[in-house]
């Protein structure tokens, strides 16, 4: 597959994703250049991906999309009409993608993710009956504030989609949640990892018998390790040799443990010199931890 970024930057700003703060304005690529670019690819390829943070927000998506004899694959989506439309032009194909990273309207107040439960069934349904073979609905546990709760409502709203379309299958792709420097969750801990397992286990056992859906997550154990990489400081150099040589032991060392403890597990102070506060990425500090301030509120 040739891979072609249509735009850069995402006019959202979820509050876990960094892409939404670090690349902007959002730019995006004018139609013709895109046009030219897939003729170049399908010189070697007929398969063609279009890369973007949100594509429904590209605005020559539909257009390209008709381009004839190119077989597109794409992003997730944004839950929203113009993304049912986008898979309608995406008829035969074995997935699309949408990310309602949340199961209940509070935690996707809390992580600004600005859609609705109405937004996502409309959007689910109409790319069901679009005959996409599967629908990945993407979503983290381990989110800022989350809860029981919220936990159950993956499941609720899971059977919902599905009552309201029987065709196709419905796969939740899980993930857990790991705080990104550069966002407003850069202070925030990860949860511990028998409460992460033990919520992939609850959502699990309540899709059991559902028709037509799967359940899919990332190895907790690994995104805690991201997490390291992602929020520790140099000092942990040394133990990423071990790890990246291949050494068994490594993630059983008491650094690694120590390290964890220090990087992943705790909540930072408002005032504390984080690792990566050297790099000037165009943002305010203070103006992440007000965006911070604002989710817990919620």
């Amino acid at each position: 597959m040739y891979l072609l970024e249509a735009m850069r930057g995402c006019p959202w700003s979820c509050r876990f994703c960094l892409a939404g703060h670090i690349y902007n304005p959002v730019r995006k690529k004018d139609f013709a250049v895109l046009q030219a670019e897939i003729g170049e690819a399908l010189l070697m390829t007929s398969r063609v991906g279009l890369i973007g943070p949100s594509l429904s927000d590209y605005p020559h998506a539909e257009e390209v999309l008709m381009m004839e004899g190119v077989d597109f694959s794409i992003t997730s989506l944004r839950a929203n009409m113009k993304s049912a439309r986008i898979a309608a032009l995406m008829k035969g194909h074995k997935s699309v993608s949408i990310a309602p990273e949340a199961g209940t309207e509070r935690l996707r107040r809390v992580v600004n993710k600005r859609i609705s439960e109405e937004d996502i069934l409309d959007t689910a349904r109409h790319i069901l009956d679009s005959d996409i073979e599967t629908l990945r609905l993407y979503f983290m546990i381990g989110l800022p504030t989350e809860t029981m709760e919220d936990i159950d409502g993956i499941i609720v709203l899971a059977k919902k989609i599905r009552a309201n379309c029987r065709k196709g299958f419905i796969t939740l792709s899980i993930s857990t949640f790991v705080p990104k420097p550069f966002t407003p969750f850069q202070w925030h801990p990860m949860v511990p990892l028998k409460e992460a397992k033990e919520r992939l286990k609850v959502i699990k056992k309540g899709l059991i018998g559902e028709k037509g859906v799967r359940v899919v997550h990332d190895v907790p154990k690994y995104a805690y390790m991201q997490g390291l990489f992602a929020l520790g400081s140099r000092s942990i150099g040394t133990l990423i040799e071990k790890i990246a040589s291949g050494d068994p032991l490594a993630l059983k060392d008491s650094s690694y443990e120590k390290a964890l403890d220090f990087y992943v597990f705790r909540k930072k102070d408002r005032d504390e010199n984080l690792p990566w506060d050297f790099i000037d990425a165009g943002l305010s500090k203070e103006k992440l931890w007000q965006e911070y301030e604002k989710a817990t509120e919620e």
